[in-house]
């Protein structure tokens, strides 16, 4: 128990919000680059109980508040990054930690959370989430890249409001990231948008690998069509 303490106060020293699903990520996108993370030395923690949370977050409350800082949900270098939205009271600490704080909260997900209650928090505490969606993509190579993934509905209700601050998505071949700028935008036109192609590491499979150097090729008539647009 102290020993999981302690990691959980080196995370939180560097304004995480150390979270876990307490196994690796069920979401087993094909492109993660987290896959390998040989590259630091990371902890296998258990999933996060009510009594962890109360922990964590009594830490989190003896840090002053500054305006330029945001805390961000999970742990990412003690601890393997996963999708929290996954955690069953993931909704219920975040919305505790904006109601009991004045900090604000950095989030990544694919979509999970729950559309209504997210953008419902998200106007109530304009100004204070930092919800960066991982799209990655809405066309035809969702399936065979995101198997598991949250459905395209799921996604576009979650961009259908103001709690998503920017979404990330790529090219992976003609008509692929052109169109879902245009869709994006169409739902949410104050979100950032974040766009490019995806690099192949060395244990990306060959299918996916093969998807991603099409989207290379494709990125600068995907990033002109995109620019033609004047989003």
């Amino acid at each position: 128990q102290e020993f999981l303490y302690s990691v959980f106060r080196k995370e939180i020293k560097d304004r995480k919000i150390p979270l876990s699903l307490g196994k690796t990520c069920p979401v087993k996108c094909t492109f993660c680059y987290e896959m390998d993370h040989s590259y630091r030395k990371t902890f296998e923690t258990p999933l996060t109980t009510q009594e962890h949370w109360e922990f964590i977050f009594k830490e989190i409350r003896s840090f002053p508040t500054r305006e330029s800082e945001s805390w961000i949900l999970g742990g990412n270098e003690y601890m393997e990054w996963t999708d929290l939205a996954l955690h069953p009271k993931a909704m219920d600490w975040i919305e505790e930690f904006l109601e009991k704080t004045d900090k604000k909260i950095t989030m990544f997900s694919v979509g999970y959370f729950d559309p209504a209650r997210i953008n419902r928090l998200a106007e109530k505490y304009p100004g204070r989430i930092n919800f960066e969606l991982s799209v990655i993509t809405l066309g035809s190579y969702r399936e065979q890249l995101m198997p598991k993934g949250p459905s395209v509905k799921q996604v576009l209700a979650v961009l259908d409001g103001p709690a998503v601050t920017s979404a990330n998505f790529y090219s992976f071949g003609p008509g692929s990231m052109s169109e879902d700028a245009k869709k994006i935008s169409d739902i949410n036109k104050d979100c950032l948008l974040w766009m490019g192609c995806l690099t192949p590491l060395k244990y990306i499979d060959a299918d996916t690998t093969k998807v991603m150097r099409q989207g290379k090729r494709f990125l600068p008539d995907e990033a002109r069509k995109i620019y033609d647009m004047n989003l």
